[in-house]
């Protein structure tokens, strides 16, 4: 098997998950923003990466749904966290997303942009 495959962590441990509301509100005052068409995402350069969903009822009004999107929104910084290196996030849906393909594209389009800023 390909040694870099193996250093790769694609768990989402729970130390990298933003939980404190004097975090998020730092992050909405003080981060950068980027907007894509059914995600939000609010970052700010730190020394550990962590990240935070959220999903506003005022936006999406089923709660079956919003934990889908919030699903998708774990799932897709999961695979993709290796382009976030030393950001503190957040992540807010606009909009309900089409699927999962969409909100994954979105990732991956922030990782491009952010990549190309540092």
């Amino acid at each position: 098997m390909n040694k870099d495959v193996e250093d790769v962590d694609f768990r989402l441990h729970k130390k990298e998950i933003l939980r404190r509301a004097e975090d998020f509100t730092a992050l909405f005052t003080k981060g950068s923003r980027w907007k894509g068409s059914a995600l939000r995402f609010f970052y700010l350069p730190s020394d550990c990466r962590q990240v935070g969903f959220s999903v506003s009822k005022k936006r999406i009004k089923k709660a079956v749904t919003r934990n889908r999107v919030k699903r998708w929104m774990r799932e897709a910084y999961r695979r993709n966290k290796q382009g976030m290196e030393g950001l503190q996030l957040i992540v807010q849906a606009n909009r309900e997303p089409t699927g999962y393909s969409e909100v994954e594209k979105e990732f991956i389009s922030f990782c491009r942009e952010i990549g190309n800023k540092r």
